[in-house]
């Protein structure tokens, strides 16, 4: 019996440790996939017919892993822009293409990289009277996280991308948009703004900025 829970204890320990090494990698790879996907992955089918069962933690961890980045490759590729910048087109829109000067109307949301939400606006997110409302702004003013206006280059009306925003690239002033919509998103953001952020933006309308 003491081996056997020796045994079972060096197996968690080994478990853990490759868990830590690979657990920022996996989030820097694949952090466009958010908490919304990884909803979706405990979404299984409970029918023990339907799960497969699994004789060690590694082989169980490898199961994950190919069910996960499976997930990610249906959403589509992670696009880096010349700047560095990358995003996720989540779609593609079919109107014109913005341009550095336009004054542009998006709705957001923003999470953390754990899928941990902090604001929006424009969805009614936590019960708020926002639908239909939007952030206006002039695509290069430095109004909103540089990041942002990167990674709507080449984006087209009606399209929605999930930007990954970096603290260097994000609210690096205190008067930069969008500001929080309630209170307790101000207090999610605040202890947020040093961390890699995702800014979902969806264009909903483009305007000449002269």
């Amino acid at each position: 019996m003491t081996i056997l829970l020796r045994a079972r204890c060096c197996s968690t320990r080994f478990y853990c440790r490759a868990q830590e090494s690979v657990g920022r990698t996996r989030r820097e790879i694949l952090f466009l996939g958010h908490g919304i996907a990884a909803a979706s992955a405990l979404s299984l089918p409970s029918s023990p017919s339907a799960r497969k069962l699994y004789t060690n933690l590694e082989e169980a961890r490898e199961a994950g892993e190919a069910r996960r980045e499976e997930k990610e490759r249906a959403q589509g590729p992670i696009i880096t822009l010349p700047s560095g910048v990358r995003f996720r087109e989540l779609d593609a829109g079919s109107g014109r293409t913005v341009a550095p000067g336009d004054v542009v109307s998006v709705q957001y949301v923003i999470y953390r990289l754990n899928g941990m939400y902090l604001d929006s606006l424009g969805y009614g997110n936590e019960g708020k009277d926002d639908v239909g409302e939007v952030l206006t702004f002039q695509l290069g003013g430095k109004t909103v996280p540089r990041a942002v206006e990167l990674g709507m280059e080449g984006m087209k009306l009606g399209g929605k991308r999930r930007i990954l925003v970096n603290p260097d690239l994000g609210w690096t002033q205190e008067s930069m948009q969008p500001q929080p919509t309630t209170a307790a998103a101000g207090r999610r953001l605040m202890n947020s703004f040093q961390k890699p952020l995702l800014f979902e933006i969806e264009l909903v309308k483009i305007s000449d900025g002269t």
